[in-house]
């Protein structure tokens, strides 16, 4: 199993040792770390220094984050290349920062220009505001493919997403039955372009005081019955493309 977004940066009470030793012992053999907030770019990159073939690692400036400067993560990037499997968090939220989206849309070119100049793959966050971003996705096209995180568009959406060349990543938001849209869209995506995560310790399901990149199995069964296959099938095909998008 692969999870590919969350944020172990943000994670409280566990130690990487006991973090590498759950995933184990859960058969998780991939997780992405995606930045949250530039505070935290080096507490990101000691997950993968210490154990790369377990870790990878996006960097970017988030939406919400209000501190960091273009020039901030270029310099960061340009000193810890080795250890960056992607850049992002990149994108618009027009639900917690509506005032700036604009300017979101602006810095969002501007790290997938980074992105290509790397070749790297890019990870997008969109809330509210999906077309506006395909929109500019348009305009200057990642070339090296990348993924939307906790999708939460249309079926419409997402083939625009796919026409990118990005792949689709799915959540826990898929346990809830009544998000019809989000499970019909689950069930659409080819199996090629298909991710699954956890987005922990964010996003967990009712029911769940805890939410951890481990309970990326959940998401997992969740999805192989929407789509009426195996556990087995899913888990292998999101781990073969984590992998490949992410090295």
């Amino acid at each position: 199993m692969f999870d590919s977004h969350c944020h172990l940066q943000d994670l409280e009470g566990f130690e990487r040792d006991d973090l590498e030793s759950m995933l184990e012992e859960s058969s998780v053999s991939g997780v992405l770390i995606a930045s949250s907030h530039s505070s935290k770019w080096k507490e990101q990159l000691d997950f993968s220094i210490a154990t790369p073939a377990l870790f990878k690692n996006a960097v970017g400036i988030h939406p919400w984050d209000q501190d960091a400067t273009f020039e901030d993560l270029v310099s960061f990037v340009q000193q810890n290349t080795s250890h960056i499997s992607a850049i992002g968090e990149v994108g618009v939220d027009s639900i917690k920062t509506p005032e700036s989206v604009d300017a979101q849309l602006a810095l969002c070119e501007k790290q997938v220009g980074l992105a290509n100049d790397l070749n790297l793959p890019i990870v997008v966050h969109a809330v509210k505001a999906h077309d506006s971003l395909i929109a500019t996705l348009k305009s200057t096209t990642p070339k090296s493919g990348g993924v939307v995180h906790a999708f939460s568009g249309s079926h419409e959406q997402a083939k625009e997403y796919l026409k990118l060349g990005l792949h689709i990543s799915f959540c826990a938001t898929i346990l809830d039955d009544s998000r019809k849209k989000i499970q019909n869209c689950a069930t659409a995506i080819p199996a090629e372009r298909l991710l699954v995560e956890t987005d922990a310790p964010h996003q967990a399901p009712q029911g769940y005081s805890e939410w951890l990149p481990s309970h990326v199995s959940i998401v997992i069964e969740k999805l192989a019955s929407l789509r009426d296959t195996s556990f087995k099938e899913i888990s292998d095909v999101t781990a073969n493309n984590a992998s490949a998008l992410f090295g």
